[in-house]
């Protein structure tokens, strides 16, 4: 997906759950996540693991708010992508953000989730 498809989502608010940001405009990243927060009322939460981002996604309650989830450059994610189907299955109503800094295209990654990278360069 381009930055431009990305655009066109968000302003006709059909975003997707799960995004993969990459490239060396971090700039241009930090503007469409909290583009994209504004949508939750500017709900842009980091965590720091996969681990963590499950536990808050499975911990919903009645009180609880949607949000963004930002996640960067998970090892145990890059290593076993099979993480990203279990945290699909608990997202929800949010939308989870994965940013690596750098990606090889041959990677197992790359192949099975092409659709969700977005290359800012």
């Amino acid at each position: 997906m381009d930055v431009a498809s990305l655009k066109a989502q968000i302003q006709s608010n059909q975003l997707n759950p799960f995004y993969i940001f990459t490239g060396e405009e971090w700039y241009v990243q930090r503007l469409y996540m909290k583009q994209i927060a504004k949508r939750f009322n500017d709900r842009l939460n980091s965590v720091d693991d996969a681990k963590t981002l499950f536990q808050q996604l499975s911990k919903r309650s009645v009180l609880s708010q949607n949000a963004v989830y930002v996640l960067r450059d998970d090892v145990e994610i890059i290593k076993n992508p099979e993480i990203i189907d279990t945290l699909k299955s608990v997202i929800a109503e949010n939308i989870v953000i994965l940013v690596l800094s750098s990606f090889d295209k041959r990677t197992k990654i790359y192949k099975t989730y092409k659709d969700t990278f977005i290359e800012t360069s």
